[in-house]
């Protein structure tokens, strides 16, 4: 069986569509738990009716002691997962009717600690070109999540659940923003068997105008937090070459400044020095090339009163930076078609990537 889990609040105006891809599985052994975290809008009532009707729908709120947020609803319905296997899912995304078919179906055959296949997106109701494909950064994994170009996210996955039991997986209860990236690092980090099935998107995700997404707001203040939580297990998981953390940490450094100079220099840059996963002369460099370059744009007429309160000596360079945006795994699927018939691949045969088994299935 598989055990569908999804956090939700305040998604009503998605829930149906989402409940009905669920319940259109051409897969029909599957439990889908949803645990609500008290929302505030009509989501307990519309859940409540598809669970009366639907006996493998079953409905929870999150419990009291527990502290609000996405990720302990999302640890919470894995503590009541009965089924072999884990699929996270979110309550404002949509399922293709054979989703759960043919990820099972490669993940128990090849008895893989999980498998990966693509996604869509579609913005407000039309689906773009773009597609997230785990084929972005083929072979290099490690460096792309650490370099915040995630090669997959979570709805992309099934999991084996005695997979997650055996390596003591969770989801960091403590962060707001990077769950997602940061829980699939931990996962990719212990696994040794991963199926990718590339053949075709199986899942969509919605997207809509004036709608908040981690994407628009992982860069906020209030997120500095999860971003030192990431870098930080990303140094020391040993998993990657230095020059990614160091690569990671600028281009964080080049989004967030923008948006939040000063503050962000001392909350964020300072405290990774002082924790010694950053070197003085990244510091330094951080200093003299990156962050004053968009704090003197950023502060604008106020400029000479605060570099005389700061008394820094300014060191300006021009440099060509590489910016990013979140949406690291959009490629296009006439891109993909072509990376396909590029990648010659035997289905029979894994390939070893970063010392592990990796099957492609296309």
């Amino acid at each position: 069986m598989i055990s569908i889990l999804i956090p939700n609040y305040n998604k009503s105006q998605f829930l149906n569509e989402t409940i009905e891809s669920i319940i259109n599985q051409n897969y029909n052994n599957w439990e889908c738990i949803i645990v609500d975290d008290n929302s505030t809008d009509n989501s307990w009532d519309i859940l409540k009716r598809f669970a009366e009707s639907d006996d493998r729908i079953k409905l929870f709120k999150r419990p009291s002691d527990l502290p609000k947020g996405g990720n302990t609803c999302r640890n919470y319905a894995f503590s009541l997962a009965q089924g072999e296997y884990i699929q996270w899912f979110d309550s404002d995304d949509l399922m293709e009717a054979d989703l759960l078919y043919r990820r099972v179906e490669v993940l128990a055959k090849l008895n893989l600690d999980f498998v990966v296949a693509d996604g869509r997106i579609s913005k407000d109701g039309v689906y773009s070109v773009s597609i997230f494909s785990p084929l972005v950064v083929i072979p290099e994994f490690y460096k792309g999540f650490g370099l915040m170009n995630p090669p997959w996210v979570v709805n992309s996955v099934l999991f084996r659940k005695e997979f997650v039991e055996r390596n003591k997986l969770s989801w960091d209860e403590a962060i707001r923003g990077f769950q997602d990236l940061h829980f699939n690092f931990q996962a990719y980090c212990v696994a040794e068997k991963i199926g990718l099935l590339l053949d075709k998107p199986d899942w969509t995700w919605q997207k809509f105008s004036g709608s908040k997404h981690v994407s628009h707001s992982v860069f906020n203040s209030e997120n500095f937090t999860s971003l030192k939580k990431f870098v930080l297990d990303f140094y020391q998981s040993k998993k990657f070459e230095r020059i990614y953390l160091e690569k990671l940490i600028l281009e964080i450094s080049i989004l967030a400044i923008k948006r939040f100079g000063l503050y962000f220099f001392i909350k964020f840059i300072i405290p990774l020095y002082f924790s010694g996963s950053l070197k003085f002369n990244l510091l330094l460099y951080f200093k003299k090339h990156l962050f004053f370059k968009y704090f003197l744009i950023l502060i604008g007429e106020k400029k000479d009163a605060i570099i005389k309160k700061l008394r820094w000596e300014f060191r300006l360079k021009s440099n060509k930076i590489l910016f990013y945006d979140y949406q690291f795994g959009k490629i296009s699927i006439d891109e993909h078609t072509s990376r396909l018939k590029k990648l010659k691949v035997d289905s029979r045969k894994p390939l070893i990537i970063e010392g592990k088994e990796i099957h492609i299935l296309v």
